[in-house]
C-alpha cells in the first residue's frame, strides 16, 4: 500500500474462500465506500450496523490481554457502573 492510500478489506468469501483485499483508495472514506458497495449496503445499512459505545466498551473489555484479573474486573466495573450510564450506550458522533 503506497503512502497516502487506503485499503478496504470485508468478509466477502470468493468461490475459492480467503478475504477480499483491495487498495488504492484515496482516502478511507472512499474505501468504506467500495466495501459498502461490494457487500450491497446502503448508507442507511452502514448506520445501522454502527456499533454504539456500550458495544464498544464491551469489546475493549474483550481485547485486554496479559493484566490481571483484578485489574479486568476493575475496568468492567468502571464500564459498567459509571462509563455506560454517564456518556450512554448512543452511537458515536459523525
Amino acid at each position: 500500500m503506497g503512502r497516502g492510500t487506503s485499503t478496504a478489506r470485508w468478509p466477502s468469501y470468493p468461490a475459492g474462500g480467503g478475504r477480499v483485499r483491495r487498495g488504492g483508495y484515496a482516502s478511507r472514506r472512499d474505501a468504506v465506500a467500495a466495501r459498502d458497495a461490494v457487500l450491497g449496503r446502503g448508507d442507511e445499512q452502514s448506520t445501522a450496523d454502527a456499533w454504539t459505545l456500550a458495544r464498544w466498551l464491551r469489546y475493549w473489555l474483550t481485547t485486554r490481554t496479559g493484566i490481571r484479573p483484578t485489574t479486568l474486573r476493575s475496568y468492567t466495573e468502571h464500564v459498567e457502573r459509571h462509563l455506560i450510564p454517564t456518556l450512554g450506550g448512543s452511537g458515536w458522533p459523525s
